[in-house]
C-alpha cells in the first residue's frame, strides 16, 4: 500500500513539475515564439532577400513532457494552437526558407529539418532564430 502510494505520489510531482529542459525556456522566449509563429507568413516574403546567415540559433519547442497543469505546458499548448491557425502562413515560411539557398545551407549546417521550422526571427544582421517543432 505504502509503495503504491508513493508511485502515485511520484508520477503526479514528474506530471506537475516541469523538467530542467523547459526550466531553461523562458517567457521571453515563449513570446518570441508566438510572434515567430503568427507572423510566419510575414517574414516569408523577407526570407527570399537574404544573402548572408552569420548564425543560426535553434529552440525546439516539442516537449511531449510538459504537463498541462504546470505553467510551461500551458504556454506550449497555446503555441499549438497557433501553428494550427496559422498552418498557411508556416507552409509559406518552409517554401521560402527551401527556395533560398543560403537559408536552405544555413538550416542544413545547424541539422534543422525546414519541414519541421514554425517560425523564424530574423536579425539585423541576416542571424535567423529558428523555432522547430
Amino acid at each position: 500500500m505504502l509503495k503504491s502510494c508513493l508511485k502515485t505520489i511520484l508520477v503526479l510531482v514528474a506530471l506537475v513539475t516541469p523538467g530542467a529542459a523547459l526550466a531553461q525556456f523562458d517567457s521571453s522566449q515563449i513570446t518570441e515564439a508566438g510572434s515567430a509563429i503568427l507572423g510566419a507568413g510575414k517574414t516569408a516574403s523577407a526570407i527570399g532577400g537574404l544573402h548572408n546567415v552569420p548564425s543560426v540559433g535553434v529552440i525546439h519547442l516539442n516537449w511531449g513532457f510538459a504537463s498541462s497543469f504546470s505553467h510551461m505546458g500551458n504556454e506550449i499548448a497555446t503555441l499549438k494552437i497557433y501553428e494550427e491557425r496559422n498552418a498557411g502562413g508556416i507552409a509559406q515560411l518552409r517554401h521560402a526558407l527551401g527556395a533560398n539557398q543560403v537559408t536552405r545551407r544555413a538550416l542544413a549546417n545547424h541539422g534543422v529539418n525546414i519541414n519541421q521550422v514554425v517560425g523564424v526571427s530574423i536579425g539585423g544582421s541576416g542571424s535567423l532564430r529558428v523555432f522547430v517543432d
